[in-house]
């Protein structure tokens, strides 16, 4: 990764929403949303800061649409959603100069699943159809790249029978992500969600490992650390 991939992850494990704030002005001036590379970049950047926006907010019930009925914080939640707009445009952008392209296209996918998350029933209808076809095309041209093949997994976790999903179908490519790299930190927490899914049996032993292998790849991620706390005090030993 390049060294302001690097900061944005650094500042989503950090899990502080200022520190996103004062880096916001930096990152505009060393990524330009002229070309297909710059775009992707500030569209991360906005999609991560969404993310940790929706994570401070919501809780586990809500897996697709209407986060909003869920949110604990109104506030964080109504942030994330203009965020994620952002992130939204600029990886449009990049896939205007850049069409079909391989490091477009997983970043492409994960931020209309989160854009998704933002919408009503009505509202999310557009979204599901873009996201069906960009999602098939990340898979195709990066079956190999386990960022694209987590995309994939999240999009069929996050799809409920109600929208006629499977969540069940997620498992093979959560496998997959793991098989593509053992230490993909992020593919590990979203595995241990996936046994958690409330559309499937919840399977607190199942997910456990997960969870715990999650925090002990990254030790500073705010979000793997606290979730595997939450989780011990729930399903105690």
């Amino acid at each position: 990764m390049s060294d302001i991939e690097n900061k944005i992850e650094e500042l989503w494990d950090q899990g502080d929403p200022q520190a996103f704030n004062q880096f916001e002005q930096e990152i505009k001036s060393k990524a330009s949303d002229k070309d297909a590379d710059g775009c992707v970049t500030l569209a991360r950047f906005y999609y991560r800061f969404s993310l940790l926006c929706d994570e401070k907010s919501n809780t586990l019930k809500q897996y697709w649409v209407e986060g909003d009925k869920y949110a604990e914080d109104k506030e964080s939640w109504k942030k994330g959603e203009d965020l994620i707009n952002r992130a939204l445009d600029l990886i449009k952008k990049a896939d205007g100069l850049s069409s079909d392209s391989p490091k477009v296209l997983p970043y492409y996918s994960l931020i209309i699943y989160r854009k998704i998350r933002h919408c009503s029933m009505l509202t999310a209808l557009p979204h599901m159809k873009g996201l069906l076809e960009i999602n098939k095309k990340t898979l195709e041209k990066g079956q190999n790249n386990p960022t694209a093949v987590l995309a994939y997994a999240i999009k069929e976790v996050g799809r409920s029978p109600k929208m006629g999903g499977n969540p069940r179908n997620a498992i093979n490519y959560f496998k997959k992500v793991i098989e593509l790299d053992p230490n993909h930190a992020e593919g590990q927490f979203w595995f241990g969600r996936f046994y958690m899914h409330p559309d499937i049996k919840s399977q607190p032993k199942l997910a456990q490992p997960f969870f715990e292998k999650a925090a002990s790849l990254n030790q500073k991620n705010w979000l793997y650390r606290e979730n595997l706390e939450s989780f011990r005090k729930a399903f105690p030993q």
